[in-house]
């Protein structure tokens, strides 16, 4: 129900929220590379970006990003490599 007349002081003010951002910490599986660019990834997001549920995928977004540089850098077999091995 509306309130009728003039409003009162109090229900004029309005709560501050914190514009800080969110610090998601990577988990403790993460190698130190991935660490730190789960880190970068938080920090060049805008506040608030991610939520406590968002941890999972950040870290497997991460895992990935570091392999595929791997890959890229040579440091890695090439799956045609790996594919002999196996067989």
């Amino acid at each position: 129900m509306r309130q009728r007349g003039r409003k009162s002081e109090a229900n004029l003010s309005v709560i501050p929220t914190e514009n800080t951002r969110h610090q998601l910490q990577p988990p403790d599986f993460l190698s130190d590379i991935e660490q730190e660019l789960f880190r970068d990834v938080v920090m060049s997001a805008p506040p608030n970006q991610f939520s406590l549920s968002d941890v999972y995928l950040l870290s497997t977004f991460c895992q990935i990003t570091i392999r595929r540089r791997e890959h890229l850098d040579g440091s890695l077999p090439r799956p045609s490599r790996l594919l002999s091995l196996i067989g």
